[in-house]
């Protein structure tokens, strides 16, 4: 595995990963997401994957929600995985196959390039000794750390911003259909949000301290019909029934 780091402006690295598909060498076109919270991290991922040639991409993320000002960012880490896997059979005539397969991708967002990433495969295969499979894979990896406040600006809101990516997949064998060469690949990226809460969740009174003289502001709030952060215990943004639950266990650990 060939593995390579670029620094521009920062912290940068980038990473693909290439599923191998035979017969076919053609690659499905592909767009997911997702997005998970664990402890101060949110993470949103996904995989871009391609046709033979160049294909265009948007990525749609999700911005940092701050709640209201009870969250704030530390800083934000975009990981790119790009893998590259092919295989054939030599035939044991003893003439050399010359096999190649290249998976390249560039991350954009406004016109700027944020990452590129390529995954090669260049190789001779022999033919010598009885006929076989083989099989031969190269991956790239980068990761960009955004840590600056002027540029952590524009990862906060409450929409979603898009990144462009461009990948470009080749693939040839020569002499061709010699071993039966085939390849694919996948390119994989993912997002991650760090973030430090700055309040204290139960504490509806403010007293710096979640016990039960926080019951009854909780219980007048929501009868009221209305929002406090500290109130908003499950951090989804709205405060209703679904925060008495964790409000009491917070309660019960107090």
């Amino acid at each position: 595995m060939i593995t390579v780091y670029k620094e521009s402006n920062g912290r940068i690295s980038q990473t693909r990963e290439v599923h191998m598909k035979f017969p076919s060498f053609i690659l499905c076109l592909l767009v997911l997401c997702c997005s998970t919270v664990s402890a101060d991290q949110i993470i949103q991922e996904g995989s871009l994957a391609g046709g033979e040639g160049i294909n265009e991409h948007k990525i749609f993320l999700d911005r940092f929600d701050e709640l209201n000002g009870s969250h704030q960012l530390n800083f934000v880490q975009l990981d790119f995985l790009t893998s590259l896997i092919g295989g054939g059979q030599s035939n044991g005539t003893g003439v050399p196959t010359q096999v190649f397969a290249q998976l390249r991708a560039d991350y954009f967002f406004d016109a700027k390039l944020l990452a590129d990433t390529e995954a090669l495969i260049d190789t001779v295969i022999l033919n010598n000794g009885p006929p076989g499979s083989f099989t031969v894979f190269d991956s790239s990896t980068a990761q960009l750390t955004i840590d600056q406040a002027d540029d952590l600006t524009v990862w906060i809101g409450s929409d979603q911003l898009t990144l462009a990516a461009i990948t470009e997949f080749m693939i040839d064998e020569d002499p061709a259909s010699s071993v039966g060469f085939g390849a694919g690949g996948t390119v994989r990226y993912t997002v991650t949000y760090d973030f430090t809460i700055l309040l204290t969740l139960g504490d509806v009174n403010l007293d710096g301290v979640v016990d039960l003289l926080d019951v009854a502001p909780f219980v007048a709030l929501l009868n009221a019909g209305g929002y406090q952060a500290e109130a908003d215990v499950n951090q989804d943004g709205v405060f209703d029934l679904l925060d008495v639950a964790p409000f009491v266990e917070l309660l019960s650990g107090a």
